[in-house]
């Protein structure tokens, strides 16, 4: 369905909405949701994640209400919602944990970490990142991946998008030779990368912010990547 374009989803929501196809009106409205939040139309992006949070929600499909709870989240988290998405993505994982949904919990325990992160809550983002990594290695010996289950994708590229802007950043912080503004966005670099398969990249982020953080007496900035660092190199290869 991802390869659909636009014209195409709604044909299918016509036809599903006709049908009292709960599954297939799901289905198109996350996927509309997924296409807008690509082209940064976020609020449309809101009501598609709420239309299909209604319907599920109107046919007592707990598993597909979850997804959808986790997809609002999203949309929500990148217009730096953060209060709002952390809301809806802790209600995705209550209902997620109650029907057994490990490869939903995985995604949403990733990016509520990266929620806390990017607050500056290091302690609460390092706790979600060890449930996160566990999740996803239960779900990997189980010969599942996570990433590429269709109904969280729309998380798993919120992150991958998360990295462009935040490397742009970082660029701007160089253009303007300004210590702090570096240091900030590639601190939360750091974090994104421990879920984008690049722990190389990883290392690199947090060997720059180091001493960044030193001349600029960021005490709990060295503590937290110390730790950062220590979680990243004891996780099992190809979790992230």
């Amino acid at each position: 369905m991802n390869s659909l374009n636009l014209s195409e989803l709604q044909e299918q929501l016509e036809s599903a909405r006709q049908q009292g196809d709960v599954a297939g009106q799901t289905q198109a409205l996350r996927a509309l949701g997924r296409a807008c939040q690509k082209n940064r139309q976020y609020q449309k992006a809101v009501q598609h994640h709420r239309e299909a949070l209604d319907v599920a929600a109107r046919a007592g499909d707990r598993r597909q209400e979850a997804v959808a709870y986790g997809n609002l989240g999203c949309a929500w988290w990148e217009m730096a919602q953060l209060k709002k998405a952390v809301d809806h993505f802790r209600r995705a994982y209550e209902l997620m944990e109650q029907t057994g949904d490990r490869s939903g919990q995985a995604a949403i325990v990733a990016i509520l970490g990266v929620s806390f992160w990017r607050t500056c809550d290091w302690n609460e983002g390092l706790k979600y990142f060890r449930q996160a990594l566990k999740l996803l290695e239960t779900e990997q010996q189980s010969d599942r991946d996570p990433k590429q289950d269709e109904r969280i994708r729309g998380l798993w590229e919120a992150i991958e998008r998360g990295v462009a802007l935040l490397e742009h950043r970082v660029r701007l912080g160089r253009d303007q030779k300004d210590p702090l503004k570096i240091m900030q966005p590639l601190f939360s670099l750091a974090a994104l990368h421990l879920f984008t398969g690049q722990t190389d990249r990883l290392i690199a982020c947090l060997n720059e912010v180091v001493p960044l953080a030193q001349d600029l007496g960021k005490v709990d900035v060295l503590d937290a990547a110390a730790r950062l660092r220590g979680l990243a190199l004891s996780a099992p290869k190809g979790l992230s």
